[in-house]
């Protein structure tokens, strides 16, 4: 009898002693399953099976809120081992993000989880995300919207609970994933270009005569000037034209990059007629009327590539001419000889005639 006792408490002995060992035949895994990329409008790619992010921008400034009516979505792959001796008798799933949770009866047939927004495990917001974006892309980047990949946004954990067929123990075994997360920063139709960085092509357009007012004499050749500066690559098509409809030079001026260029016009005055009823030139050396001169440049751009930079206005530059007659000068007037001399020399052309 003392030997079956002594029997009996060493078998409950061994089977304390192998509970360990049969614990350890246990176990369980979990992976995501490969994401399945779709291309967005700005072409670039986010997963339709794993959790994506969708943001807006209400008043196309700055992207401002989130889009609740999508769901996030997770695939996972999960197993358990065990031997004949163990049983699942539960298990479950959690979805952690930024400081809140979701827990999850088991999935559907293809291993799909659905939960509302959960911040992700990341320095900034998703809004956030989207509007630094935006300053490196630039706000172009909002007509078509683009995506952000966070890694590691989300922690998923797949816990399972085993019981054994004898002696009805239970423990539970558990794995888990980081998952990454799309955010798709969503187009918006009132979203702004950017001004970008563009060039003013003229920088500027100068008209100088080499005199405002001469007097003196006529006809006076005045020389006009044009220059014109740019700042970068174009052409520029220009003519000079006088106010009484004489035309100087026009052409076409060729930049290939910034520089200036100066074009000249020698105008040709001449005295001009009096008026009907004026007095001007009525007395020799007299100066005669003033005459007032204009000569306009008028002239048009074609700047290269993105420069910007409207003509203004056609420049003008005005002078005078007082044109002085020449001062006649009289005759000079011959020396008559003496009445003495005149006699005699008569007197001698009477001899030589004979």
């Amino acid at each position: 009898m003392k030997n079956s006792i002594v029997l009996f408490i060493a078998g409950l002995f061994l089977l304390a002693a192998g509970q360990p060992g049969l614990a350890a035949v246990t176990g369980v895994s979990i992976e995501m399953k490969p994401a399945k990329i779709t291309k967005h409008l700005s072409g670039d790619g986010y997963a339709i099976n794993q959790p994506t992010i969708r943001v807006l921008s209400t008043g196309g400034k700055k992207y401002d809120a989130l889009d609740t009516n999508w769901d996030m979505k997770f695939s996972i792959i999960t197993k358990e081992a065990h031997t004949i001796n163990w049983m699942v008798i539960d298990h479950d799933v959690s979805f952690t993000g930024q400081g809140d949770s979701v827990n999850f009866d088991p999935p559907d047939k293809d291993g799909n989880y659905k939960t509302k927004y959960i911040p992700p495990k990341f320095s900034m917001s998703p809004i956030e995300l989207c509007n630094n974006e935006v300053k490196i892309r630039g706000k172009n980047s909002m007509l078509d919207g683009f995506v952000k990949k966070i890694p590691d946004a989300y922690t998923v954990k797949y816990k399972a609970k085993f019981k054994r067929t004898v002696m009805q123990t239970t423990h539970s075994k558990s794995d888990s994933v980081n998952v990454p997360a799309w955010v798709v920063c969503e187009k918006t139709k009132q979203a702004k270009k950017d001004p970008g960085k563009q060039v003013v092509f003229l920088k500027s357009v100068d008209l100088k005569t080499s005199t405002k007012s001469y007097r003196g004499k006529c006809p006076v050749t005045i020389i006009h000037m044009a220059t014109f500066k740019v700042n970068s690559g174009g052409d520029i098509s220009y003519a000079l034209i006088g106010e009484d409809g004489s035309k100087g030079p026009s052409g076409k001026l060729k930049f290939a990059k910034a520089g200036s260029k100066t074009v000249s016009w020698k105008r040709s005055i001449d005295i001009p007629k009096p008026k009907p009823g004026s007095l001007a030139g009525g007395e020799i050396g007299a100066s005669q009327e003033i005459y007032k001169g204009t000569t306009s440049l008028k002239y048009s751009i074609y700047p290269r590539g993105s420069k910007v930079g409207a003509a203004p206005p056609p420049k003008k530059a005005s002078f005078t001419v007082q044109c002085e007659a020449p001062v006649k000068k009289p005759a000079r007037a011959q020396k008559k000889a003496p009445a003495t001399q005149q006699m005699q020399l008569k007197a001698r052309e009477v001899e030589k005639i004979q």
